[in-house]
């Protein structure tokens, strides 16, 4: 556990004094608490987090940083283990013009499908859609939009999603 001591260099810190500093920490925890403002998305697993980083440095030259609906992880093939979808939708690169990211297109972005294989995680299906939203069971139903604006399903069938 942290206090606030350990943000405020010594000689600036009197007990018991609210300094900006402690200002905005406490608004920081606050904002992330309850949900208010952007906050880093997270990659559970190794595999996850190493594909994420490739993904940024690879889209973005310049760095980047995914919006939490962006990286999804959990199982859609109903082996218990969690699988990936990146929605690079959701990748906003540091100076991109568009807002998001090349790899976007005017009404579309790529959707990527990563499926476990021992301890790798290994692209099967890139989709262009504008969003991906993941349905409950074991094998999940996973909804695109086309550019058109029309909803599709796709679902793991053992081999690829269709």
């Amino acid at each position: 556990m942290f206090a606030w001591r350990d943000f405020v260099p010594p000689q600036h810190f009197e007990p018991g004094e609210t300094t900006t500093m402690m200002r905005v920490g406490i608004a920081c925890l606050i904002s992330g608490a309850f949900g208010f403002g952007p906050l880093p998305a997270q990659a559970e697993s190794a595999a996850a987090r190493y594909l994420v980083s490739q993904q940024v440095a690879k889209t973005c030259p310049k760095g980047g940083q995914f919006k939490p609906a962006g990286i999804m992880e959990r199982d859609l093939t109903g082996d218990g283990r969690p699988d990936l979808v990146l929605n690079l939708a959701e990748l906003s690169c540091r100076g991109a013009a568009n807002g998001t990211n090349d790899e976007c297109g005017a009404a579309h972005c790529p959707v990527l499908f990563f499926v476990r294989q021992g301890d790798l995680l290994v692209l099967k299906e890139e989709i262009a859609s504008i969003g991906a939203r993941i349905g409950s069971g074991a094998v999940p139903r996973i909804t695109l939009v086309s550019f058109e604006y029309k909803e599709h399903t796709v679902r793991w069938d053992g081999s690829a999603f269709r």
